[in-house]
């Protein structure tokens, strides 16, 4: 899904179409989401299990670059043409 959007960002940046990268704010939100739930389930884990902490922790920190607008604002010398 995240790799779908960066392509597809990408893609409106090369094109100038600003609308097209607008339109990815929704599939931004899901994956927020999506990252939201799952670290809601990994502490849920974590608590009934402290053995899987390291690697819950892990997942949860590297969780962190699945929101593809923050990757694109990072990296894109253009900030404001997605904000």
């Amino acid at each position: 899904m995240v790799e779908h959007m960066v392509l597809r960002v990408l893609d409106s940046f090369v094109k100038q179409d600003a609308e097209v990268a607008r339109n990815l704010k929704a599939s931004d939100d899901a994956v927020d989401r999506l990252r939201s739930e799952i670290g809601n389930k990994l502490i849920e884990l974590m608590q009934s299990s402290p053995d899987v902490i390291p690697r819950a922790l892990n997942v949860m920190f590297n969780s962190r670059s699945w929101s593809a607008s923050q990757t694109i604002r990072r990296t894109s010398p253009r900030k404001s043409y997605f904000g």
